[in-house]
């Protein structure tokens, strides 16, 4: 279903009706039995009566029978149009009557239909006015921070690297290598305890101001307090640390978002008794049901 109800041929409308309608029922677990467009069906005096959509349903095992009488018009519709409606379903019995248009329905129809149980619906495009006290367009701007390590100092425990300078090499150099969240700080059984990504998550956060902030040209120093962790060196076993010294540069990646509700919203319908609105997709999906305010 898609396009604007404006100027839809007849045809058109009562497909984009019966779509509309079906996705409906079957967002409130209604179970379709039988569904035909443009069919004739035998009234009790035996006069032929042409339904624009007829339907059966079946809800909680009672099946139910319904009559849809599409009316793409410029105006309101009369009460004539109800009442030739009226007349058909009187005839075919029990069944269900509703009524379908694009402008809406003039007082002596809307009486005419309250009285004799027709329900009234509007089917169309949205217009401004369906969007008052609604969000119809949302603009998001997302500025995702993300550190870049620029350099990392460690301190060996001093205990620890007194007692072993004599055999320590010049440079001493530890080297780990795996995933960031598998390499990291260790505790004394030798098992993984604070891993580079909890490291890096861990560093302090960063208050973008997109106003003032240039934040790749600034450097950032953040010490991580590490007594009681070690580092895993092939030779000497478990390296005690006390200290690691962190410089990192915040980069920002902005990402912009755009919600379009003229593009989401294609269809509106609207149950003049009830009040309710409900919105559609143009793949025929329900967004959702629309209460109507509570009177003053």
């Amino acid at each position: 279903m898609s396009g604007p109800t404006n100027g839809m041929p007849s045809t058109d409308y009562e497909l984009l009706t019966r779509d509309v309608y079906q996705a409906l029922l079957r967002s409130e677990g209604v179970e379709t039995v039988e569904v035909r467009h443009d069919t004739e069906v035998l009234g009790r005096s035996g006069c032929t009566h042409q339904l624009d959509v007829y339907w059966e349903f079946r809800l909680a095992g009672v099946l139910f029978r319904s009559a849809i009488e599409c009316k793409r018009h410029a105006s309101t519709l009369e009460i004539g149009r109800v009442r030739d409606f009226y007349g058909a379903l009187a005839d075919i019995g029990n069944i269900q009557g509703i009524m379908v248009t694009t402008i809406g329905y003039q007082s002596g129809a809307k009486k005419f239909a309250e009285f004799y149980g027709v329900n009234l619906l509007e089917l169309r495009t949205p217009t401004d006015a369906d969007w008052a006290g609604r969000f119809r367009h949302i603009e998001m701007t997302l500025n995702v921070c993300r550190p870049e390590i620029v350099a990392v100092g460690i301190t060996l425990d001093g205990e620890w690297h007194a007692a072993h300078l004599k055999e320590l090499p010049e440079p001493f150099a530890i080297q780990v290598a795996g995933m960031n969240n598998e390499v990291g700080l260790v505790d004394s059984n030798g098992q993984l305890a604070r891993s580079w990504h909890d490291i890096e998550m861990g560093l302090p956060p960063f208050i973008y101001d997109p106003a003032t902030d240039d934040p790749s040209k600034e450097q950032r120093m953040h010490n991580v307090d590490t007594r009681g962790f070690f580092v895993r060196d092939p030779k000497f076993g478990l390296v005690p640390v006390s200290e690691l010294r962190i410089t990192y540069k915040v980069h920002v990646n902005v990402i912009r978002l755009k919600i379009l509700g003229d593009e989401i919203v294609k269809f509106i319908l609207r149950d003049l008794k009830s009040g309710r609105l409900h919105q559609f997709r143009a793949d025929g999906g329900v967004i959702d049901v629309i209460q109507p305010p509570p009177s003053v």
